[in-house]
């Protein structure tokens, strides 16, 4: 059976010690989680015979995990200190759940976060979301 979109979730760290409370991120209506592998080539020629057809060589490089989505703005605690951590370039604690997949967690710098909006409609927003050093996936059991 196939999961609910709406089950892909954000969930914002309060940032509080020793124990920090996660809340699921309001307002999202669309919802993207991605993992981008680089790929170094490593591929070297045979020096030995340089005639020979030279077959690619790869290794994984760099790691990006992302969380982009967009939604009815709303004045609540986790978009403020979404939009807070955004205004002052500081880091924030999340954590994304993947139905029949798992939850990955830690730390997350805010690319971009947009406002937008008609005359007659509610206002609307969009984020872009990195992760940034170490990640820990839990497996959903």
């Amino acid at each position: 059976m196939a999961s609910k979109g709406r089950l892909l979730l954000l969930k914002i760290g309060d940032g509080a010690t020793p124990t920090e409370a996660f809340t699921n991120g309001c307002g999202f209506r669309a919802r993207n989680f991605t993992i981008n592998n680089n790929i170094v080539d490593t591929t070297t020629p045979d020096c030995a015979s340089p005639g020979n057809t030279v077959t690619y060589s790869g290794d994984y490089g760099i790691q990006t995990v992302t969380f982009s989505g967009s939604g009815e703005s709303s004045e609540d605690v986790q978009n403020l200190l979404l939009m807070n951590a955004t205004r002052q370039q500081s880091a924030q604690n999340i954590q994304v759940v993947v139905p029949g997949w798992g939850m990955f967690e830690g730390a997350a710098l805010i690319g971009s976060f947009e406002f937008s909006g008609e005359v007659e409609g509610t206002m609307e927003f969009s984020c872009e979301i990195t992760m940034t050093g170490a990640i820990t996936f839990t497996a959903e059991t």
